[in-house]
């Protein structure tokens, strides 16, 4: 038994420094400029959250809003990118993604939903059993690991 919980401890581990190295890759994701996959990150929280702004996005990513603030100038660099001013305060500045922008994050979701059909096939070996005790695992998991990184 201690060998079996070695070995999914091991595959996890390599499945994050897989998911680490491919985030890690910079991609064009169909535009002519290079998109880390910080900036892509961005452009998906941006297009997920409604009237996104830098303290907004800071607050939700878990991050400073001095490292959304550098992120944000180069994607607007970039042309990724757009800034308008809120229409209820003049001090804040609403981002959105252009076409450029959003041809980036279809790619990026055309990725992503190929990795998530990845997931299911593999998935698809275990019995529904199986796979309700796998879901309360990997959540177990994912809470305790999140609960670790904030109070650390």
């Amino acid at each position: 038994m201690i060998l079996i919980k070695e070995d999914i401890i091991n595959t996890l581990l390599d499945i994050i420094y897989i998911s680490i190295d491919f985030e890690k890759e910079v991609r064009n994701y169909g535009t002519d400029v290079e998109i880390a996959g910080s900036e892509i990150y961005l452009l998906k929280m941006i297009v997920e959250m409604e009237n996104a702004y830098i303290t907004a996005l800071a607050e939700e990513m878990k991050i400073t809003k001095a490292a959304v603030s550098q992120t944000t100038k180069r994607l607007g660099r970039k042309g990724l990118i757009v800034k308008t001013v809120a229409p209820d305060n003049k001090s804040k500045n609403i981002l959105h993604l252009t076409k450029k922008g959003l041809r980036a994050h279809e790619e990026h979701m055309k990725i992503e939903k190929e990795v998530r059909e990845r997931m299911v096939q593999a998935a698809d070996i275990l019995p529904a059993k199986d796979l309700r005790k796998t879901a309360e695992f990997l959540g177990a998991i994912r809470k305790d690991l999140l609960g670790w990184m904030e109070n650390r």
